[in-house]
């Protein structure tokens, strides 16, 4: 077999060795995809010694960066979420390599500045010296070699103008970085910055990254320090499954105005789950404006370019009970506002997160309800807005939870029908169970019962209620009859508030 081969890229020629053994197949496929262009045939397969990550994974870090005088930039944050990453992992990652921490992993970053912070935090936590000699540095410094682990610290953030990673539309700083990594490629960084659907070296290591649900890291870690490795000031921290869940319920019924959920994934397991679809509908019945924004890509099949089931099903479900749902390119917060006093900020997946102990992830989330959250919800609605739309929901108009107001020519005017068969049975059972009260009847009721079972039943809160939820979905008066279990000229009184 010819392992040796000659070829000529844009007017440039080389020789490269075909098969390919220092990286996991998952890793040098970015390469192969995009830069050479399918020549390299991996030899090496995709197993790895620390089953605890991803061969290629992403940690999201919702940070920002700043320009040095050298025209260079950091990023704070990201530079402490490394440091701390290190420190967590590093005793596992030596037990499973049989050696020292700088001869596993390496960090590279696009620019010297951050290189410098990097260095900086590590000179901040006791014990630094078992860190002396790892790679620390531009990519540059990792050109020829090769490590078992590799962290790169993308530095940028959403509002800066240049990716310098992909500097002139160029892959070579990205093929150096990526190609070093014999079994893990992991990318810090704020990954709203990231647009899979652009064919640009980062939004092709976007389409590599996001290839699969599990190729995140969870940041919670980011949130359990004593100090959160972010800018907010929380007064509340959550770590486990069940505070999300019920902190996720009481968001639903302290809104008065606006709640705003950022989940990247959706899925309809976790909203059947958490029993979400009637305070969806209540919320949006007593006016509060429920958005859900969600990310353009993640929830597809790359393969075929379509939705997962869940993630249709979840989508379908939200809309159908008036919740608006909004898809943007690049989304990576996990976030909850309530009107303009609470945000909850983490790594909890709000609508799609795996609820069942033995699978679901450790996530936390910080609470913040100072007198800043107003301004950081601004931002964060700003940031919503600003990220290209392809799909937003058509509102559906709500009616007013006045049970007592009337409706006039509701039956009369354009016809529409949400009602599914599941709807009818559930609205059929929350009537059977209001039971009947008037019993001592006159013979004309008997034989009226005999085919509406409530007719002449007096009209109770409940009901009205009722009414209220199937005006939402249909104004067929033969679904209200079937539903309700009274005439028709009885319904439309009720509704409408005459007598036809």
């Amino acid at each position: 077999m010819q392992i040796l081969r000659f070829f000529t890229v844009k007017g440039e020629k080389g020789a490269f060795l075909t098969e390919h053994r220092r990286c996991v197949d998952s890793i040098i496929a970015y390469c192969n995809d995009y830069v050479y262009h399918g020549r390299l045939l991996p030899k090496k397969g995709n197993e790895v010694k620390y089953k605890s990550l991803p061969s290629k994974g992403y940690v999201h870090i919702n940070s920002y960066s700043s320009p040095e005088k050298t025209g260079s930039r950091l990023n704070r944050a990201e530079a402490e979420a490394i440091v701390c990453w290190l420190e967590l992992e590093k005793d596992n990652l030596e037990k499973t390599y049989k050696k020292p921490i700088h001869e596993i992993v390496a960090v590279v970053t696009p620019f010297k500045a951050q290189e410098a912070e990097i260095r900086h935090q590590i000179q901040k936590i006791s014990g630094n010296e078992k860190y002396k000699d790892m790679i620390i540095g531009t990519v540059h410094s990792l050109q020829g070699a090769q490590c078992p682990i590799v962290l790169f610290s993308t530095v940028n953030s959403p509002e800066d103008h240049s990716l310098f990673m992909e500097r002139d539309g160029k892959y070579n700083m990205l093929n150096v970085a990526i190609s070093r990594a014999q079994h893990h490629f992991i990318v810090f960084g704020n990954m709203n910055i990231f647009h899979p659907e652009e064919n640009t070296p980062v939004g092709n290591m976007a389409k590599w990254l996001f290839d699969d649900p599990s190729n995140e890291i969870s940041n919670n870690f980011i949130y359990q320090q004593e100090v959160p490795l972010c800018t907010y000031h929380p007064t509340l921290r959550l770590s486990t499954t069940e505070e999300h869940i019920q902190v996720l319920h009481q968001a639903f019924e302290k809104a008065r105005h606006r709640l705003l959920i950022v989940s990247p994934f959706i899925s309809i397991h976790a909203i059947e789950n958490d029993q979400l679809v009637p305070l969806i509908r209540h919320t949006v019945q007593r006016g509060v404006d429920v958005t859900v924004y969600t990310d353009s890509s993640l929830d597809y099949d790359t393969k075929t370019n379509q939705l997962f089931s869940r993630a249709e099903e979840g989508r379908n479900i939200l809309i159908e009970n008036g919740a608006t749902l909004i898809e943007v390119k690049g989304i990576h917060n996990k976030s909850l506002a309530i009107d303009n006093h609470t945000l909850i900020e983490g790594s909890f997946n709000w609508l799609s997160a795996n609820r069942h102990k033995e699978y679901s992830r450790h996530e936390c989330s910080i609470v913040v309800s100072s007198v800043q959250a107003d301004e950081y919800i601004n931002n964060l609605i700003k940031e919503l807005e600003s990220r290209e739309k392809t799909f937003q929901s058509l509102s559906k108009p709500t009616i007013n939870l006045d049970i007592d107001q009337k409706y006039p020519g509701f039956f009369t005017k354009e016809s529409f029908n949400d009602c599914t068969e599941e709807d009818i049975c559930r609205i059929k059972q929350k009537v059977q169970e209001l039971g009947i009260q008037k019993t001592v009847l006159p013979p004309y009721i008997h034989k009226q019962r005999e085919t509406f079972p409530r007719a002449y039943e007096p009209w109770c809160t409940e009901e009205k209620e009722i009414i209220c939820e199937l005006m939402q979905k249909t104004n067929h008066l033969s679904i209200f009859i079937e539903c309700l279990q009274r005439t028709g000229q009885a319904i439309q009184i009720q509704i409408e508030g005459k007598n036809n």
